[in-house]
């Protein structure tokens, strides 16, 4: 076990992990026999040892006008964590309160390429309980991210048990089966008859986000969470729901 190592993982830069390991071994010395062995420079020790000092790994004494220095049991490691553990605990409360004000700000994110709106697809899946609202053409996405991370989406959002409720253009329909309205899928699909002409976006509205995906062409996923915002546009996705066609 590489120890050094794992001092400098607890806290101690190398030449604090260096002293402290000396001193485990010898017990205790002066600063010149620690410096010698460590092979630290005599002055710059004076500094690592008092630091040490301070945090409660080395102590020092006396013998007639030697100072020497020694080390701390390695359990002080354990106590010094609980004691930094019980401070993060304390101040939890407070800092958590400063993250939700942070967080109720709306944000937008936005990120360019397939890969993007492939990590994006999922992403939807992460941030939704039981349904999200899903609007656009179906030949766009076949377009961007193909049939076969469509079918692998499809089956990740069964397995989760996550329904999709999705309003698509009639005349951008293409057969994939697995993109069918049935409970198999747990997918229900309405239709808008309005003509479009040219690539179009697709939106989804999940518990507290919105996901706008480009088709190839644009090729960008844009992200905004606002709850005021996803609020809104669930009435407008409602309201096209009531007036769409059920095939």
């Amino acid at each position: 076990m590489d120890l050094e190592k794992t001092l400098q993982e607890l806290g101690l830069k190398e030449k604090k992990a260096s002293v402290y390991l000396t001193l485990l071994r010898i017990g205790s010395g002066t600063v010149t026999e620690i410096a010698a062995l460590s092979g630290i420079k005599r002055s710059t020790c004076y500094d690592l040892l008092d630091d040490l000092i301070s945090r409660g790994l080395v102590n020092q004494s006396y013998k007639g006008s030697r100072r020497l220095f020694g080390a701390e049991n390695p359990s002080r490691f354990l106590e010094n964590h609980q004691r930094e553990k019980d401070k993060i605990t304390e101040a939890m409360p407070h800092l958590q309160a400063f993250f939700q004000q942070s967080t109720q700000k709306p944000t937008v994110r936005y990120y360019e390429g397939i890969e993007s709106i492939k990590r994006a697809e999922y992403e939807i899946l992460d941030s939704t309980s039981s349904e999200y609202y899903y609007f656009g053409s179906l030949s766009s996405m076949d377009s961007v991210i193909g049939k076969e991370f469509l079918k692998d989406l499809v089956q990740e959002r069964v397995k989760r048990g996550i329904w999709s409720n999705a309003l698509r253009i009639k005349s951008m329909e293409i057969n994939l089966p697995f993109m069918e309205a049935n409970e198999k899928y747990l997918r229900r699909v309405r239709y808008l008859s309005y003509p479009v002409f040219g690539e179009i976006a697709t939106m989804t509205i999940t518990d507290k986000k919105l996901y706008i995906s480009s088709s190839s062409k644009e090729c960008y996923t844009l992200v905004v969470e606002s709850p005021e915002f996803v609020n809104l546009m669930k009435v407008v996705w409602h309201s096209a729901w009531q007036a769409a066609l059920p095939t």
